[in-house]
């Protein structure tokens, strides 16, 4: 999706949407999910180095079986299909790391939401670009084409896959 002057449209133009309504519920969304009591209790029980240092580790593990891969592929000891499953795979366990280390409060980027005493209300107060990175973070948002005829906002027609 891109996003335009006041509204969403896809890359191939068979979708346009209001963008207010949307962005008005999905961080409803996320402020309800920064108040629940147990984001808080999982990022004070991982917010150590320990942490940050395993996940860290973790996400290096993937991206060196990537190198390996590439490395045997320019051997020819695994084809071009092999050498595009192991990046898939990796690609996909690296970005889920990095999602996981950012929620649990040990990835730097979203300190000035998850570090404060009220995370609602610093994400609601944060620029547009942190309010991006946390909802990337906590979810998948996919829009669906709104009813014809059906004014107004519906819910429905926003799907969210929490991460």
């Amino acid at each position: 999706m891109r996003t335009r002057a006041r509204y969403y449209s896809c890359n191939a133009g068979h979708l346009n949407r209001t963008r207010d309504a949307i962005d008005d519920f999905v961080r409803a969304l996320v402020v309800a999910r920064l108040q629940k009591k147990d984001l808080k209790r999982r990022k004070k029980q991982q917010a150590d180095p320990e942490v940050k240092d395993a996940f860290s580790e973790q996400i290096a593990q993937q991206r060196a079986r990537i190198a390996r891969a590439e490395r045997d592929y320019d051997a020819e000891v695994i084809e071009g299909a092999d050498l595009a499953r192991i990046r898939d795979a990796a690609r996909t366990e690296i970005t889920r790391l990095e999602a996981e280390r950012l929620a649990s409060g040990t990835g730097t980027v979203l300190a000035p939401i998850l570090g404060t005493p009220d995370p609602a209300a610093a994400f609601l107060e944060a620029p547009i670009a942190l309010q991006r990175t946390m909802i990337d973070t906590l979810m998948t948002v996919t829009l669906k084409r709104a009813k014809q005829g059906k004014k107004g906002f519906d819910p429905e027609s926003v799907e969210i896959v929490w991460k």
